[in-house]
């Protein structure tokens, strides 16, 4: 702890920390302070940093990430298999786990199959025909439309459009 943060400085960040949802005022009253030199207090920079370290020792267990838990599972995992192995020397284990692990890390023999399909889709087209359908497909885009009526009232049927009319 820092010389200039005493042992009520450490009792008021273990509280603060233990109630986080209590306000600043009934704080104080707990400790017998006002709220505005609680305030000044607990907003010095030797106050803020020994709150930091409090926090990280009390919650940086529980703030990990899911991937930092699952790594340090497999971390302590191994070390218990490795444990088990040093003390029984059972080939049979060792052989098992040598097995699993280089299987997980991709050492395993690969499977083999029939290879993946390959589709090649070749259009061979003439250099003429290829022009062609680029100008149909000019003209209708420039062609302007237009909507005939339904013939005889029949409402039902969709109207046709006529191109270049």
């Amino acid at each position: 702890m820092p010389a200039n943060l005493s042992h009520t400085h450490d009792s008021l960040m273990n509280f603060m920390l233990a109630n986080p949802a209590m306000k600043l005022g009934d704080i104080a009253a707990q400790f017998g302070y006002t709220q505005s030199w609680l305030s000044q207090l607990i907003h010095s920079n030797a106050f803020q940093a020994r709150l930091r370290e409090k926090q990280n020792e009390m919650f940086a267990a529980s703030c990990l990430t899911l991937a930092e838990k699952m790594q340090a599972v497999a971390s302590d995992a191994l070390d218990i298999v490795h444990d088990h192995l040093l003390e029984t020397r059972d080939a049979a284990d060792a052989l098992k786990a040598a097995d699993t692990f280089l299987h997980r890390l991709g050492y395993a023999p690969q499977r083999t199959g029939p290879p993946a399909a390959v589709v090649n889709n070749t259009l061979v087209i003439s250099q003429s025909d290829l022009a062609e359908a680029r100008a149909a497909i000019q003209e209708a885009a420039v062609a302007p439309r237009r909507i005939e009526p339904p013939v005889g009232g029949d409402f039902h049927q969709p109207p046709a459009l006529l191109a270049g009319q």
